[in-house]
Formats: structure tokens, C-alpha cells, sequence
């Protein structure tokens, strides 16, 4: 028992509470889901886990969590290196923490493939994510999570003496806004993607929070994201893009389609702000945004609020974006240019996408904008 061939079958909350116990053995054990499981608001109690959970198609329902202090909070605490989470589906959720915060699970070193979770995760401090917390040297694949991500934290005493180190080793002052959310490092997947793999997926939540915060991730740093979108609106002060507030990594073959807000806060206005990333030091390809793009700082932008990437055939939509001055930093394009078909253009769309994989990218119909296959 507990081996792949012949896993534990998990059919109840108490068989739930189990796995924490049996996963201590010296191998890898291996659990499945074999029905439907609804946790009726009781309060569950994470752990971390180094096993395999094969949620066999059945959905983990109603899901509640209130840790307001705690670190690594998620459905599991710490998912380790071993660990695989396939097909793990949770609805409902309602997650409370305070730092590395996560709908799956709050610190990701293992591999989460086809999972998703819906429902709403809010932290008091750092890094507070859809599906996980922290990625860190974890791999997410075909994963989605949809809902709400919250980033709060207290008011400090002093707020305008708080800096932040930014990319290029300056430091930018911020403001905490003590009227919306106001962590640091919100993702609608994850809030940091930290030298991990995020591929084929995606995130549709709403996210609100401070700094550096994104559709799908909040903070790329070092890691590798592929053929992967947002689609949810973010609300936020400083850093902040449609897919990713702040990048040090890659990105290529992906997208993100939500409207990005700076607000004012004080005597700061909403700065390093673009459709899909907010400030970035790494490289873009084949890449899109069309959400609109609204602040009042300089530092703004259709596809690229500030930095120094490398963009390569990447694009942004500057009706939509609201952005039509080219920054150095992606493409500007109308609409008849980055749809398919329209008679009054004068690029045609295969000119546009230059480079892009049409065994990646469906390039539709003559009123849509390419989608990933």
C-alpha cells in the first residue's frame, strides 16, 4: 500500500487528515482522490507533503483556512522536492495568511501539473498567490486559478520612509494605501516565481495589493515562464503588469489581457506600470498585452512600464492600452494590425507575428487576437 501501482485511496476528510501521517514514511508514498470531497467550511489545518496526490478527476471542496499569522499557508504548507500534485482540483476556497501564502500550496519545490483552484486568498504581508505562494525552483504546468488574491498589510507608523530596492540597485519610496489591498509580491497564480518553471498556464483572478504585483505572477525572479496568460485586473501602487509586476527572467509565447491601475497614494503617484509587465530586466518574446493601462507617473507603458528588457516580436494594442507612445520597450500596433482580416490594413497579420509559431499560437478568426493552442 502506497505505492504507485496501489495508492492510498482518499475518499474523506479524516483520510485527508491521514496523509500528513503516512507521507513521514522513509519512500515516496503515492495517495488518489476516489470521490468528491466536501470540507463544509471546517477549518483545515495544512501540512507539508512529499508524497504524490492524484486527484483522479474529483474536486476538494469549500475549503477554509484562517492563519492571519502564519507563514507558508495553503492547502499544503511546503510542497518538497519529490512531491507531485496531479490533477488536484479545489473549489471554494477561502485562505487566510500572512506570508507565502497559496491556494494549493504556500511553498512550491516540487512539481503541481494540471490543477487548478477557485475561491479567495488573501495575505497580511508577502508573497500571496492563486494557486501557490512561493515557487521556488518548482515547476507549475497546465494549472489555472481563478477567484481573488488580496495582498493586506498593516500601516506602518512612518510609511514614507519605507523604500524598495529595485532591479538596476536603486530604491524607489513607496506608500502603503491603507484603502485597497497593500502587499508586496501578488500573483493571480503565484506570488513569486523564484528560478521555478511556470508553462501552459493560466490565471483569471482579480488582484489587488500594492507592490509589484501581476495577473500571473507578481515577482519573476530568475525563473521561466512559456505559453501561459492572465486575464484578471490588477489594482495596485507601484510595479505592476498584466501578467508579471516585476521580471528578472524569461518570457515567451504568452499573454495577458486585464486592465492594470496604478493608483496615487499621497504624494506618489502609480508608477512602473505595463500591460504585461510593470518593471522588467529580462527578456520578452512573442509576447502581447491589450488591457488598459492607467496611472500618472512616467513610467508607464502598453507592454513594458520601465527597464531594460530585451523584446523581441512582442506587441501591445495601443488603443486599448490607452498607450500610443513607444517607449522602446514592444510594439505598438492598432487593432486592424494585431487582428486578422481587416480591409483597411496594411500589415498583414503574418507580417505582424514575424517569428511566432502557429503550432503554438492560434491566430483565429478576422475579429480575435491570437490565442494560445
Amino acid at each position: 500500500m502506497g505505492s504507485e501501482e496501489n495508492p492510498y485511496l482518499i475518499d474523506s476528510i479524516a483520510k485527508l487528515r491521514l496523509m500528513k501521517d503516512l507521507d513521514e514514511a522513509e519512500s515516496i508514498q503515492h495517495f488518489k482522490l476516489v470521490s468528491n470531497i466536501n470540507m463544509d467550511g471546517e477549518t483545515w489545518d495544512p501540512f507539508e507533503f512529499n508524497g504524490v496526490l492524484d486527484g483522479n478527476g474529483f474536486i476538494i471542496s469549500d475549503v477554509t483556512i484562517n492563519q492571519p499569522e502564519g507563514e507558508d499557508v495553503g492547502f499544503f504548507r511546503k510542497l518538497h522536492s519529490d512531491g507531485k500534485l496531479i490533477n488536484v482540483q479545489l473549489s471554494d476556497i477561502s485562505i487566510t495568511g500572512r506570508n507565502c501564502v497559496g491556494g494549493l500550496v504556500g511553498r512550491n519545490y516540487g512539481h503541481i501539473d494540471h490543477s487548478f483552484v477557485t475561491g479567495s486568498v488573501i495575505g497580511n504581508g508577502y508573497f500571496i498567490g492563486g494557486l501557490v505562494g512561493v515557487n521556488e525552483t518548482g515547476t507549475l504546468t497546465n494549472s489555472n486559478a481563478s477567484g481573488s488574491v488580496i495582498g493586506n498589510n498593516t500601516v506602518p507608523d512612518n510609511p514614507s520612509s519605507i523604500t524598495m530596492t529595485s532591479a538596476d540597485s536603486g530604491t524607489t519610496a513607496f506608500i502603503f494605501d491603507p484603502q485597497a489591498g497593500t502587499g508586496s509580491g501578488i500573483g493571480g497564480l503565484a506570488g513569486i516565481n523564484y528560478s521555478g518553471i511556470v508553462t501552459d498556464s493560466n490565471a483569471t483572478n482579480s488582484v489587488r495589493g500594492n507592490i509589484t504585483l501581476g495577473g500571473l505572477i507578481g515577482y519573476n525572479y530568475y525563473g521561466t515562464i512559456d505559453h501561459s496568460y492572465a486575464t484578471g485586473s490588477i489594482i495596485g501602487n507601484y510595479t505592476i503588469g498584466g501578467m508579471i509586476g516585476s521580471n528578472l527572467g524569461d518570457i515567451t509565447d504568452s499573454y495577458a489581457t486585464g486592465n492594470v491601475t496604478g493608483n496615487v497614494t499621497g504624494s506618489v503617484a502609480g508608477t512602473a506600470i505595463g500591460g504585461l509587465i510593470g518593471n522588467s530586466f529580462g527578456y520578452i518574446t512573442n509576447s502581447y498585452a491589450i488591457g488598459n493601462v492607467a496611472g500618472t507617473a512616467n513610467s508607464i507603458g502598453g507592454l513594458v512600464g520601465m527597464g531594460s528588457s530585451i523584446v523581441t516580436n512582442s506587441y501591445y494594442e495601443e488603443i486599448r492600452t490607452g498607450q500610443s507612445y513607444d517607449n522602446g520597450m514592444g510594439n505598438p500596433r492598432t487593432s486592424e494590425q494585431m487582428q486578422k482580416g481587416y480591409a483597411d490594413s496594411t500589415i498583414g497579420k503574418e507580417e505582424i507575428y514575424t517569428g511566432w509559431d502557429s503550432e503554438i499560437w492560434d491566430f483565429g478568426n478576422d475579429m480575435e487576437y491570437p490565442k494560445l493552442r
